[in-house]
């Protein structure tokens, strides 16, 4: 029997509707447990940067924390779960550790210290120029011991050696550090002189030494004191070093501050009459800026620079007046001495309003020291970590 045309057009269409579904039965659909996994891979994903961007933190404030200790010299230390803190007013050192609020006096140095550094086993002090001399090595049983019987304003530890200036007279204007750069062991022995004339701070950096001399020229010698390059002249003084450039300021053009690119001697003036800072391997300079063919501006321009020397411009966030205590994840720590400490965000420029906001004693790898004393014991120390403030 013949079929009409609607007949034949239905059974057409009827043969695809049949191919169709023979074709979904051959491909195999995601199952729920298919899509879950998914998404497990997903979050697995998210997890994974997460965790590396925490290791990250966790590394910059841990290289931090122990450059800081064995190169600074300031009265509270941190390296692994032994704090150390230096007390004036009594002259005692204190140890603490990590999770302790309360410490125990680990030694009392009867002529002070202006400055400590701390490399994990040891304390080292020395004492104010006019109060005495000497180098001192306090191990975390309270043993004191004398190292060296000259004068120093400055010490640097490294794992194995200590590196400081043989004081030749003193710099009562600027108190800077002048006479021989030398070596020695960490009992004291082995002296050798490195370098003569030295005038002002010294940095390591990359198996390298980095000073100005006593007529103002800045150098790089080798940590043995052989092959001395000069990398400036005139009134001109080292203010931090880092892999790929020097910051330096230059006395005789208004203050000016400068990077010296240490791969291809490239010198830029970025400002006038900075305050330097350094957090969390970034370093911060508030300055004046002086446009091209105009004049020295008023207001003060926050710059960052990073390890490569890469300047970035972060603005005019900081007066005079103000103290910036820390920068970590685009947020900057600012504290006034009569508004008090306030949190700014570097991005979008606006206060961060955060309740019962008090200004650290200290700020050190990402977290805020209070130090103050209590009616149980002498001191009191109290940590918080600013990520989760």
């Amino acid at each position: 029997m013949k079929k009409t045309k609607p007949e034949l057009i239905l059974a057409i269409i009827l043969g695809i509707l049949l191919i169709v579904m023979v074709i979904v039965l051959m491909v195999k659909p995601k199952s729920n447990k298919d899509v879950i996994q998914t998404g497990a891979e997903m979050t697995t994903s998210e997890q994974s940067q997460t965790s590396k961007q925490k290791e990250i933190i966790q590394k910059s404030r841990e290289e931090e924390l122990k450059n800081f200790s064995m190169h600074s010299g300031k009265v509270l230390c941190q390296i692994g779960e032994q704090i150390i803190y230096y007390k004036d007013t009594n002259k005692t050192i204190y140890q603490f550790k990590e999770g302790e609020t309360q410490g125990k006096k680990l030694a009392t140095l009867s002529l002070g210290a202006e400055k400590i550094y701390f490399d994990g086993e040891s304390v080292y002090a020395i004492p104010s120029y006019r109060s005495g001399k000497g180098i001192y090595r306090i191990d975390l049983a309270g043993k004191v011991t004398t190292i060296y019987s000259g004068a120093s304003l400055q010490l640097w530890i490294t794992e194995d050696s200590i590196y400081f200036v043989k004081q030749i007279g003193y710099d009562t204007i600027n108190q800077n550090p002048q006479g021989t750069l030398c070596k020695m062991n960490k009992d004291g022995s082995g002296v050798v002189e490195l370098a003569k004339s030295v005038k002002n701070y010294f940095f390591l950096q990359n198996d390298k030494i980095y000073y100005t001399a006593q007529n103002r020229e800045m150098y790089v010698i080798s940590q043995d004191g052989s092959n001395p390059e000069k990398l400036a002249e005139g009134r001109k003084f080292a203010l931090n070093v880092e892999d790929n450039y020097l910051l330096y300021i230059d006395y005789a053009d208004q203050e000016s501050e400068h990077i010296l690119s240490l791969t291809d001697k490239a010198d830029t003036a970025i400002g006038h009459f900075g305050l330097v800072y350094h957090f969390m391997g970034n370093t911060y300079v508030n300055l004046r800026e002086k446009p091209e063919n105009g004049n020295l501006e008023d207001d003060y321009t926050l710059l960052q620079i990073d390890q490569n020397g890469k300047v970035k411009e972060l603005g005019k966030i900081l007066t005079p007046q103000d103290m910036l205590c820390y920068v970590i994840e685009g947020k900057a720590y600012i504290n006034n001495g009569q508004e008090g400490m306030r949190i700014v965000d570097l991005a979008t420029k606006q206060k961060i309003d955060k309740d019962g906001l008090t200004a650290s004693s200290f700020y050190l790898g990402g977290y805020g020291y209070t130090v103050q004393s209590s009616k149980e014991a002498e001191i009191e120390l109290k940590k918080v970590d600013l990520l989760v403030e």
